[in-house]
């Protein structure tokens, strides 16, 4: 029986998932997470290079993926996801992507975003801060012209 790529991630694992991602670069290596999953229909192949996972799933598919494996989100990345340039079909940042994310979030979710404020009507609390200086391989590489 072939293992899924996602069966290598631990289960207490600190993961950071950026859905609709941009490519790999080795910038993400130093990501202070355990484990950096890139999700972009861009990816040739579902593959693991270190600590980073390149996939190329839908995202509510993924978000499947991390139900059915246990897999727990301590951090969430979505910039540029396609629905201000177009080329997805949903927002990563909208009420229905985000009631799909929360059976697969740790207790607490570092949530990143680059538009689309989140409504107050959602059962977590939020806590504005700086965005921190890890996440600038994210916004560097996700305005990378092709």
């Amino acid at each position: 029986m072939t293992n899924h790529v996602l069966d290598t991630i631990d289960r207490t694992a600190r993961v950071i998932f950026y859905p609709s991602s941009c490519e790999y670069s080795d910038e993400f290596q130093d990501v202070p997470y355990d484990v950096v999953i890139l999700n972009s229909n861009e990816n040739t192949q579902r593959e693991r290079r270190g600590r980073v996972y390149c996939l190329n799933y839908d995202n509510n598919e993924l978000l499947g993926l991390f139900l059915a494996k246990s897999i727990r989100l301590s951090a969430i990345v979505i910039i540029r996801d396609g629905c201000v340039e177009g080329g997805n079909y949903e927002c990563a940042t909208g009420d229905g992507f985000f009631g799909r994310l929360m059976p697969v979030v740790a207790d607490q979710l570092d949530y990143f975003r680059d538009h689309e404020p989140r409504p107050i009507d959602v059962p977590a609390r939020f806590v504005e801060f700086e965005a921190p200086d890890y996440l600038e391989p994210f916004t560097k590489n996700s305005h990378r012209k092709a």
